[in-house]
């Protein structure tokens, strides 16, 4: 148990591994473990995750963490990580997510729109360069919205927007 303990923490705190890209990340070292571990080692992984998470302070590692914990089924534990990385990063990946999530619970289209402006203010693209995909599924569902209430310039003003260009077909 013990043993299982130490090979956690030491992959949490391991110096050069990348919260979630490539073979040697966290992501998909935890991903191994929780695949193909026994209950002990994904325990103590969890139990592992979740003191990191306490003490982390960059918002790859807390999302990483979230998504484990979720995953996992521990949604306290989830919920504590998603407060204090809100808390950490109000303008980052999470909290862009968090206001992402509220557009789609909408129905009306104005409330979208004003949402969606206010997505754009709040977590400009250009804060986040390497996310256009995130951005064009918003726009797009705008787009798809605005086309079904009869507004189809705003429709196409929408699509132009959009910053992957095959996306724009769908």
């Amino acid at each position: 148990m013990k043993k299982n303990a130490i090979l956690a923490l030491a992959l949490l705190i391991a110096g050069g591994i990348n919260a979630q890209d490539g073979p040697n990340s966290k992501g998909q070292i935890f991903g191994e473990i929780f695949e193909k571990g026994t209950e002990t080692q994904k325990d103590s992984l969890v139990k592992a995750i979740v003191a990191d998470a306490r003490i982390a302070e960059k918002e790859e590692d807390l999302q990483l963490y979230y998504n484990f914990l979720n995953y996992r089924k521990q949604t306290a534990d989830a919920e504590a990580v998603e407060k204090r990385a809100l808390k950490l990063h109000p303008k980052g990946k999470m909290a862009r997510s968090k206001e992402i999530a509220k557009f789609y619970d909408l129905d009306n289209l104005k409330e979208k729109e004003k949402l969606y402006a206010t997505i754009l203010k709040k977590f400009p693209m250009d804060k986040f360069p390497n996310d256009g995909v995130v951005y064009d599924y918003v726009t797009s569902a705008l787009a798809r919205e605005s086309l079904k209430e009869g507004k189809k310039e705003r429709a196409l003003q929408l699509l132009g927007n959009m910053q992957e260009k095959f996306w724009r077909a769908q």
